[in-house]
């Protein structure tokens, strides 16, 4: 998959998160900010939604770029880490690089959206355990 052109005011935004860090650092995201980049969709959200931070303390990317952040104030977008996401167990072979060419430290990362990547959906601890509930209470009737 080529290389996406990031749209305003992401091209902006996180080339100033770029702009802030002086090592090599990953991000990993998804949501509708990676939906509207891949699929060249216009801008459906405020937020890039962050699922694992690689090569930079979390806590500095929130600061420099989270909600609050100078960074949200001057671009009116910013960078949500999320501490709750149900992802399918591999999903790490199927990132794919979103614009890498165009920061000198950011390697912004997001799962691939291909039919042929896609995994089956995940179930979560509350479907298993309904189920399992249901389960037992079929078999003492």
């Amino acid at each position: 998959m080529p290389d996406v052109v990031l749209r305003p005011p992401w091209d902006a935004f996180l080339a100033d998160v770029d702009a802030a860090f002086e090592a090599p650092f990953e991000l990993h995201c998804l949501g509708g900010f990676v939906i509207a980049q891949l699929h060249d969709f216009e801008r459906v959200t405020v937020d890039v939604d962050i699922i694992e931070v690689r090569g930079a303390d979390v806590r500095a990317v929130a600061a420099t770029a989270g909600k609050g952040s100078r960074l949200h104030r001057r671009h009116d977008v910013y960078m949500d880490v999320v501490t709750v996401a149900a992802v399918p167990d591999g999903y790490e072979e199927r990132l794919i690089d979103l614009a890498s060419a165009t920061f000198k430290y950011l390697r912004l990362r997001a799962r691939s959206m291909s039919r042929s990547s896609t995994s089956p959906p995940q179930r979560s601890n509350i479907f298993d355990s309904e189920r399992s509930n249901r389960t037992i209470l079929s078999w003492r009737s």
